[in-house]
């Protein structure tokens, strides 16, 4: 991210008040909390998203063989019986 991005300032400035704890699943209180759930919200607020750019699918999906920077590895490493 470019430094002082509006979008990453708005991030940090809402973690606090997204802070989500349940009893019910470790999963759900970082999903809810600081996961894909959080970002996607923020971004939904973000009144300039020309100022966010993504990467196209080409660089992180499995589409092609070889291409794609990132992969995604199965295992649930992380969570506890709440996955499982």
């Amino acid at each position: 991210a470019t430094p002082r991005h509006a979008f990453m300032k708005q991030l940090i400035e809402a973690l606090p008040s997204a802070a989500f704890e349940t009893s019910l699943s470790p999963y759900l209180s970082v999903f809810f909390s600081t996961g894909p759930l959080f970002l996607t919200i923020q971004y939904y607020y973000f009144p300039d998203k020309a100022l966010v750019h993504t990467l196209p699918a080409i660089l992180y999906s499995a589409q092609i063989q070889g291409v794609s920077f990132f992969s995604h590895t199965g295992g649930s490493s992380w969570h506890e019986g709440d996955a499982k």
